[in-house]
């Protein structure tokens, strides 16, 4: 199991790595494998999972719809994130809503709980939900230039909604409290690459992006 995690994280690098090449180049077709990056990217980390069990699928699944159809609400009633509209880039949507969102929010689910479990063991359990919580709003923060910029989305008002960032950490927050009651552990070496690799990419085209 080690050792495909290995291979996993090896391989992770290497398509991050070209991703901010690409965008740094200013390769517009990079912008259109988003989707198949998203999807890859998600598959290593549960593939890579030691212990692909009936509980782990159900989570994936549970999560997945429970921000799907957060993110379904939000898209077209403006509550709880704010006004915002979804663009061609994610690929085919359901009620405004791209398919791959739900993966996007298991991704970092599964990414930012594998981090914080490996600092921090199996004690403290409120404080390592609250920590996992706030890894993803943290970057919620340095992802929303990158997709605004790209029209990922955007937002019906120039300035980003605080409420925004407020509603991803109480979903999150909810999210990952029922992930640990249906994983009560869960460690990842790729998932905890992946995170770091999330971090370095959109990091990097920030300061990209300032610099135009």
């Amino acid at each position: 199991m080690k050792n495909k995690q290995y291979i996993f994280a090896g391989i992770l690098i290497v398509l991050y790595s070209v991703g901010i090449y690409a965008f740094a180049i200013e390769w517009q077709t990079v912008i259109h494998l988003t989707p198949l990056q998203l999807i890859i990217s998600t598959a290593f980390i549960i593939l890579a999972h030691h212990q692909i069990n009936a509980s782990f699928i159900k989570f994936c699944i549970v999560a997945y719809l429970i921000s799907f159809f957060a993110e379904c609400i939000g898209v077209n009633s403006g509550f709880p994130f704010g006004e915002y509209t979804y663009h061609e880039v994610l690929g085919f949507k359901i009620l405004e809503t791209p398919l791959l969102i739900g993966i996007n929010w298991l991704m970092l689910l599964l990414a930012s709980r594998s981090v914080v479990e490996r600092f921090m063991g199996n004690k403290n359990i409120l404080l390592q939900i609250f920590l996992a919580a706030l890894i993803m709003v943290g970057l919620d923060f340095l992802i929303e230039p990158i997709a605004i910029q790209y029209r990922f989305w955007t937002w019906a008002d120039p300035q980003i909604p605080w409420n925004n960032y407020v509603s991803w950490f109480l979903l999150a927050f909810g999210l990952h409290y029922l992930q640990r009651k249906m994983l009560p552990v869960y460690s990842n070496l790729s998932a905890d690459v992946l995170l770091l690799l999330q971090v370095l990419f959109f990091g990097t085209l920030n300061l990209i992006l300032l610099n135009y």
